[in-house]
Formats: structure tokens, C-alpha cells, sequence
């Protein structure tokens, strides 16, 4: 069975502000283009192997390492559950799920 990746809203939120710091701190768009296509590519390779994640503390939540970057994410029957995208240098004990 194929699976979907879906983004939580505050999945969405993380990625869109990683993002636009990097356009802002560079003043062009190059890397971040380059990170979102990192990003991608990760969660297709997870599509592929779901479970290629590192398990976490939290019940039934997994992440994956980009760069700097984890994401953490949750395996359902048919999707990829996306639950956060966090910059690795920042406190995990401010994450909230």
C-alpha cells in the first residue's frame, strides 16, 4: 500500500519558519530551495522504509536526521504522519507534541 506524507499544521509552521529565516539571513532563496529538496527527499526514502527512523521517547513517534534538522514523524497504515520539523541546535526540552 502506498503511503502519503501529511503535514501537521505545526509541522507546517516549522518548515515555513526554517525557511524564511534562511531567505532572510542569505537574502536569496537558493538554500532553502536546496533544504526543502533535502527535506523531500528524506521523507521519500521514509515512504520507502517507514519504520528507518530512530524511535523516540514519545509513543509511536520516530526522527530522522536532515543536516541540523530531525524530523519527527508517526507511521500510520496509509501515511507518514509529519508532527514537527526542529533545528537540532535548539533546546529539545521547548518541543512540544
Amino acid at each position: 500500500m502506498a503511503r502519503l506524507i501529511v503535514w501537521t499544521v505545526p509541522a507546517e509552521q516549522d518548515l515555513k519558519g526554517i525557511l524564511d529565516y534562511w531567505v532572510q539571513r542569505n537574502g536569496s532563496a537558493t538554500f532553502s530551495r536546496k533544504l526543502y529538496g533535502r527535506i523531500r527527499a528524506a521523507l521519500d526514502r521514509t515512504i520507502q522504509n517507514p519504520f528507518i527512523g530512530r524511535p523516540t521517547d514519545i509513543d509511536g513517534i520516530r526522527v530522522i536526521r536532515v543536516g541540523e534538522y530531525l524530523i519527527f514523524y508517526e507511521v500510520m497504515a496509509d501515511a507518514i504522519v509529519v508532527h514537527h520539523v526542529w533545528d537540532g541546535r535548539r533546546d529539545l526540552t521547548k518541543l512540544e507534541f
